[in-house]
């Protein structure tokens, strides 16, 4: 058995699916490309999916991460899948190795186009009874005025998660495009990098 790990992007209209459906999708595109995956054991087998986090329905995910165990190794694999897949959830990159994903990602790096400044100073939103001032949930934040819109990139840490919703709720959906753009490790390295990396340095140990 092999370990592969998929990174799907999820865009257009397919953003506004939820994270169940979004789950359904691509066990239905990965049955289609025929990949030999493993099952559980039991009445309801299902394919050895694990996941990242669920991104709010409405967000735009470039970095839907995925672990699967296969059966063998398939050398064609981004291929087969992308010829079934559904145009706006695709593969843009995969990598055999054993991870746990979940354990390396720390952080997600996000992009909001806005159609107007957002005044984070005083922008606070209610979450469990509590008041939370956004700013604090944010780092390296960067704002970029663009010609018609404003564009503002954040850091965020997985465990002080803060859906972006909450201080966009003032917006027209229809105007707001919340992205999140690359999941981070603890170094904030982006996680695709990371992975190269390892990938890398394993092929090198093996060839001596």
């Amino acid at each position: 058995m092999v370990s592969l790990i998929l990174r799907f992007k999820k865009k257009g209209m397919l953003r506004f699916l939820s994270n169940l459906e979004t789950i359904k999708a691509i066990e239905r595109t990965l049955r289609r490309a025929r990949l030999p995956m493993v099952f559980s054991k039991g009445f309801h087998p299902m394919p050895k999916f694990t996941f990242l986090d669920a991104m709010p329905t409405g967000v735009v995910n470039l970095s839907l991460y995925l672990k699967v165990i296969l059966e063998r190794k398939i050398d064609d694999v981004e291929e087969r899948i992308n010829e079934v897949a559904l145009n706006d959830l695709r593969v843009h990159g995969h990598w055999y190795i054993d991870i746990d994903i979940n354990e390396s990602v720390k952080y997600y790096r996000f992009r909001i186009i806005v159609p107007e400044d957002l005044d984070f100073e005083n922008l606070f939103v209610e979450k469990k009874g509590r008041r939370i001032k956004v700013k604090d949930r944010m780092e390296d934040v960067r704002k970029v005025k663009l010609k018609d819109f404003h564009m503002l990139e954040y850091v965020q840490k997985r465990d002080k998660f803060l859906n972006p919703w909450l201080f966009l709720k003032n917006f027209e959906r229809t105007l707001v495009i919340p992205i999140c753009v690359e999941a981070l490790t603890a170094k904030k390295e982006a996680f695709s990098s990371f992975l190269n990396r390892r990938v890398k340095n394993a092929e090198n140990d093996l060839t001596g």
